[in-house]
């Protein structure tokens, strides 16, 4: 039979072990967050991505003499281009749990809803006339999930979740019921 000692020296590790997990958990999160802050404020400031989105928007408000198509080599052409890789790159980096969804969610889905619903019939005709049924899939994808996050409060919530935040919202509830 194990002694005191042992049982608490085991104790001890396995406590040791779920504290590295749930750090290295919440730093994993934390570091998504700031790569997704940098990520926002960089475009903020990025002169081709304003101008591509501006070209979408003029295209959107009826001005479709502006972006004839993303194969052409015009500016707006190749600023629509740019934005449109952004995004796709931008919904990679979702999928693949590289940025926090939700910081981009609150930044970014108006700016996208917009985006797609303006270059859609862009996206589709160039895939026809490129014969690349793939393109923009992911940009695609993540409007289509952010259009649903707009309908549904399970999936915003998804999108908001994770373990640092989670972990944050039960070391407050402990705090205020602790005396």
């Amino acid at each position: 039979m194990e002694s005191h000692w042992e049982q608490a020296r085991h104790l001890s590790v396995i406590v040791g072990v779920v504290i590295a997990v749930l750090s290295l958990r919440t730093t994993t999160s934390l570091t998504r967050r700031k790569q997704s802050s940098d990520l926002v404020f960089a475009g903020r400031n990025d002169e081709k991505f304003i101008a591509g989105i501006r070209a979408f928007r003029a295209r959107a408000a009826g001005n479709l003499r502006n972006l004839p198509t993303l194969e052409s080599s015009s500016d707006d052409a190749s600023n629509a281009r740019y934005v449109l890789n952004y995004f796709e790159a931008l919904a990679v980096g979702v999928r693949k749990k590289i940025y926090d969804e939700e910081i981009l969610y609150l930044n970014y889905k108006t700016t996208l809803r917009h985006l797609i619903g303006a270059a859609y019939p862009l996206i589709a005709a160039t895939r026809t006339a490129q014969q690349v049924p793939s393109l923009y899939c992911e940009v695609c994808w993540l409007a289509q999930r952010w259009q649903a996050a707009d309908r549904s409060w399970f999936i915003r919530a998804l999108i908001g979740w994770s373990w640092s935040r989670t972990l944050h919202r039960l070391a407050r509830q402990r705090g205020a019921v602790a005396p």
